[in-house]
C-alpha cells in the first residue's frame, strides 16, 4: 500500500474508474491523497502515472508509463539556464503557437508538457534522451533550426542502429 499527495486531483478524478481497471490496483482518494492498493509492481507504476497526470498528461500517455520501456523525465529550467526571465525560456521551448513543442515532439517521439519552470518528457529511453539533448540547447540559445537538425541526425542513427542489428540477427547460422 502506498499514499501519495496529488496536488491536482481533478485530473486523477476524471480518469479514476480507467485507471483502477488499466492498472489492477485499487485506488481510494480522500483530500488530495490517493491511497494504492495492490501488487508493489503495479503500484510502482500507478505512481508514475499519478505524477504524470498531475503535471497535466492526458490519461492515455500517461498510461504510457506502465510499459517498462517508457520513461518520465522531468527538467528543471531554472537549473539549465542561467536567464533572469525564465518566461523567455519557456517560450522558446514552446515557439509561436506551440510550434517548437510540437515540432520537437514529433521528431523525437517524446510527449512533452511545460509547466512553472519545468518541463516533463515521456518517452522510451532514446527518445528521451534526444528530447532532452535538444531541450537542453534550446535552453542555452540554440536556434530551434538547429535543434531539429540535431534530432533528426539522432534519430537516422537510432533507425540505421536497429537496422544492422536485424541485419545481424539474419545473418546468424543455426
Amino acid at each position: 500500500m502506498e499514499r501519495i499527495f496529488v496536488k491536482n486531483i481533478n485530473n486523477v478524478l476524471n480518469v479514476i474508474s480507467e485507471l483502477r481497471k488499466k492498472l489492477g490496483v485499487g485506488l481510494k482518494v480522500v483530500n488530495n491523497f490517493v491511497t494504492i492498493t495492490g501488487e508493489e509492481v503495479k503500484i510502482y507504476d500507478t505512481v508514475r502515472v499519478l505524477k504524470a497526470l498531475e503535471v497535466g498528461f492526458p490519461a492515455n500517455t500517461a498510461l504510457l508509463l506502465c510499459d517498462p520501456e517508457f520513461l518520465f523525465e522531468t527538467i528543471s529550467i531554472k537549473s539549465i539556464s542561467r536567464r533572469k526571465n525564465l518566461k523567455e525560456v519557456r517560450a522558446r521551448i514552446i515557439g509561436t503557437e506551440g510550434k517548437t513543442k510540437r515540432t520537437i515532439e514529433s521528431i523525437s517521439n517524446c510527449f512533452l508538457k511545460i509547466k512553472d519552470n519545468y518541463v516533463f518528457i515521456i518517452g522510451t529511453a532514446e527518445e528521451v534522451v534526444d528530447a532532452h539533448a535538444a531541450l537542453d540547447k534550446l535552453i542555452h540559445g540554440s536556434k530551434q533550426s538547429k535543434v531539429y537538425s540535431y534530432l533528426e541526425r539522432s534519430r537516422r542513427k537510432y533507425k540505421d542502429n536497429i537496422g544492422l542489428l536485424e541485419d545481424l540477427g539474419n545473418d546468424s547460422v543455426d
